[in-house]
């Protein structure tokens, strides 16, 4: 779909939402959507998927938002001295 966001089951969702794959534990990007789920990426451009599932999109409801970024890619770096 060529959309900015969509709402899946009451939930907003947007391009380049922060979000937790939980089946798999791992953070990524939405950068697209399909009826009902996303496309994910993680910040070094890599498509996570959920091993056993034959399609690329991974669904909704396996899907916790972690933070809206606004349709921007960010990635907090954190240390220093």
């Amino acid at each position: 779909m060529n959309t900015k966001e969509i709402i899946v089951k009451g939930k907003k969702w947007c391009l380049r939402d922060k979000v937790l794959v939980k089946l798999n534990n791992q953070i990524g990007y939405i950068s697209g959507f399909t009826a009902g789920g996303f496309n994910i990426f993680d910040i070094s451009n890599n498509q996570i998927t959920v091993l056993g599932h034959k399609s690329k999109y991974v669904n909704a409801k396996q899907v916790e938002l972690v933070c809206r970024n606004n349709n921007w890619l960010v990635q907090s770096v954190l240390g220093g001295s």
